[in-house]
């Protein structure tokens, strides 16, 4: 199937929803992990997705009508189409159109039907970070007694956690192979796409905080572990054995997780000073650790994923990740070989952090415990909007694309073509100007960039030197076409930039890692202030006097914020959200203190917030990492019972 046929036969979840209930929204997130990469995973170009992340993400529960379930392949279908979203894990030759005539089984008008998995529902991770929770917030304090669970046969492990839960008496619907079902009314919820797997998500968190309530807890003496992962889907370590052996000789407890029942080692990990483990599911149950825990994922070099990162972060656990080669002529597929001699040197790293801990217990009587919190009620997409970049370059527009913002903005992935020191200086030329003449003809050209089969046309614009990435490939448009499509958006681009700055809804944004002063400044402020009642957010990276996510109000209508660190101009992926929103957050309570923290109105007053949008190829600035130096961990010591720390640490 064709691209473009294969887009006609599927239409988004939103689309297709009657309604959309929000269980979580987006808001801003103090997370107290601290992460540290080896330099393999540091230095690899997905480095900068283990990084911390600024903001929660939004969960909605989408009510359909009149849809259609397709029993083998769990695709739901609206007037024929496929739902998009629902075409996850899908099994191999899955149909995406529903054909004409086909045979449906009716279910009855009235029933809240409330779909309570996916096709990887079988594994521990999926089951208890998408399925578990799509079905507790499902039926979270709203349902009537004629509530119905989609749901096939469990296997007793996830029996076990729906009767923790107390939901494992609701009525069932089993779909039969072979079958489609005609569903006048379900919910399908966001849990159930993986829109969650790589986001901090808050309200996944709580149903798993639920399940350890209602497991028994009891002491251990088993405080590091190490996870063995007994069905590799990322390939096996060659070396495991030594690596096992390495282990136990310094009193590391290796857990075999199939002799285990789920309340065991939902307890073990809930005692757990550390764990050790490879990719892989077992490191889920990372979700009933303590705040303050170590999690020290291994993960091979040809794959990576950040969603036990994301598990981490959302505990306020400590996040330790190394990348090891793959073998290069395995005896079986994906083969990788851990390098024992980098997990000894981390291993005295651990002794260390852990004798550090145990003393702080003995001197700390009490502490205040780590906890998760926002630090405005405000949803970051509607915070983020106010905020309208002015260069030097696309950082800003992809810390605003976290957030969820997609509208567009002259400057926001549009730049100057010109070394960043003289940025500034044609930013204000350019407004003194009212950007008059761009778009003219003859000012634009597009030429194609990249490798040969997969080239972007290049946008250029030669009245005031600006370039941008269009999104489009070479030879998806006829290149006359492209001048003139870049033609009519950047003269409509400039019509919005310049009605903004004449009625100053916006605040604006200026960066830039060159060294800037308050005189370098000025003529920017004065020239905002001639085209309207504007203020400037002058954006530094924090320094000894001024913490990450620090303002200063140095006027009226200029504010000075400070972010952890700019990303690197090769390298504009690698961002630093959390402190870009705080600054927004503080920048935005200063300017505007009537509705910067305010309670969220009524449902109908908002949209829901929706999960960002992937990145367009016009946005390939972020692609392209540079070499990242990582610090050995810190070690930051936390109060809580540590009883077995000394037992570990004193191993030879």
């Amino acid at each position: 199937m064709s691209g473009t046929s294969e887009q006609t036969s599927r239409q988004s979840l939103e689309a297709a929803a009657a309604k959309a209930d929000e269980l979580e929204r987006t808001c801003l997130f103090h997370g107290g992990s601290e992460i540290a990469l080896g330099e393999a995973l540091a230095r690899h170009p997905v480095g900068p997705d283990f990084h911390a992340l600024g903001a929660t993400t939004a969960v909605l529960n989408h009510t359909l009508e009149n849809v259609v379930l397709d029993a083998d392949s769990l695709i739901l279908f609206k007037h024929g189409h496929a739902i998009a979203e629902t075409v996850y894990f899908e099994p191999p030759g899955a149909a995406r159109q529903l054909q004409e005539g086909v045979e449906l089984t009716s279910l009855p008008e009235g029933e809240n039907l409330i779909f309570g998995y996916n096709n990887a529902h079988l594994g521990y991770q999926h089951w208890l970070t998408q399925c578990l929770p799509a079905i507790d917030w499902s039926l979270r304090g709203k349902r009537a007694g004629n509530a119905r669970l989609i749901l096939p046969r469990l296997a007793p492990w996830q029996e076990e956690t729906l009767a923790a839960l107390g939901l494992d008496r609701i009525p069932r619907l089993t779909p039969q192979a072979n079958t489609r079902y005609h569903l006048p009314r379900v919910e399908y919820s966001d849990f159930l796409t993986g829109a969650t797997s790589f986001a901090i998500c808050m309200s996944g968190l709580q149903t798993a905080k639920r399940l350890a309530d209602a497991m028994p807890s009891y002491p251990t003496h088993d405080k590091v572990l190490y996870i063995d992962e007994v069905n590799p889907y990322y390939g096996s370590i060659r070396n495991e054995g030594a690596v096992i052996d390495l282990l136990r000789r310094r009193g590391v407890t290796i857990v075999e997780r199939e002799r285990l029942s789920t309340a065991e080692r939902i307890n073990l990990f809930r005692h757990a000073d550390a764990i050790i483990g490879p990719l892989g599911q077992g490191l889920t149950d990372v979700l009933f650790c303590r705040p303050g825990t170590l999690m020290w994922e291994w993960m091979p070099g040809h794959h990576q994923n950040s969603s036990f990162n994301r598990l981490a972060q959302a505990t306020q656990v400590d996040y330790w990740a190394d990348m090891f080669a793959t073998v290069a002529e395995p005896s079986k597929p994906g083969q990788w070989e851990i390098d024992l001699d980098l997990v000894e040197q981390r291993l005295k790293l651990l002794s260390s952090r852990l004798a550090h801990r145990a003393a702080a217990v003995a001197t700390t009587a009490d502490a205040s415990p780590v906890v998760t919190r926002s630090i405005s009620s405000r949803p970051v997409r509607e915070l983020m909007q106010s905020f309208e970049s002015l260069g030097d370059n696309c950082e800003f527009g992809l810390v605003q694309q976290q957030a969820g913002v997609t509208s567009a903005g002259l400057l926001r992935f549009n730049g100057f073509f010109a070394p960043p020191e003289f940025r500034l200086e044609k930013l204000v030329a350019a407004l003194q100007r009212k950007f008059d003449g761009l778009g003219a003809q003859g000012t634009i050209s597009v030429l194609p960039e990249g490798e040969p089969g997969h080239r972007e046309l290049i946008v250029r614009e030669t009245a005031y030197g600006m370039l941008y990435h269009s999104g489009v490939r070479e030879g998806q448009i006829d290149p006359e076409a492209q001048i003139e499509r870049a033609a009519k958006l950047l003269g409509h681009l400039r019509e919005r930039l310049l009605e903004n700055l004449a009625t100053g809804q916006k605040i604006w944004v200026w960066k830039s890692q060159c060294k800037t002063s308050r005189e370098d400044i000025q003529p920017l402020l004065e020239t905002l202030r001639e085209m309207g009642p504007n203020t400037l957010l002058w954006v530094a990276e924090a320094d000894d006097d001024h913490p990450a996510g620090s303002i200063e109000r140095l006027e009226a209508d200029l504010i000075k914020g400070y972010v952890d660190h700019f990303a690197p101009y090769g390298s504009v992926a690698n961002i630093h959200s959390a402190s870009w929103f705080e600054v927004c957050w503080r920048a935005d309570e200063c300017c505007r203190p009537d509705r910067a923290g305010r309670e969220p109105g009524p449902e109908a007053d908002y949209q829901p917030e929706r999960p960002p949008p992937p990145l367009t190829a016009m946005e390939i600035l972020a692609r392209n990492p540079a070499p990242t130096p990582v610090a050995a961990p810190r070690v930051t010591p936390r109060a809580a019972s540590r009883s077995g720390i000394w037992r570990w640490v004193r191993r030879p």
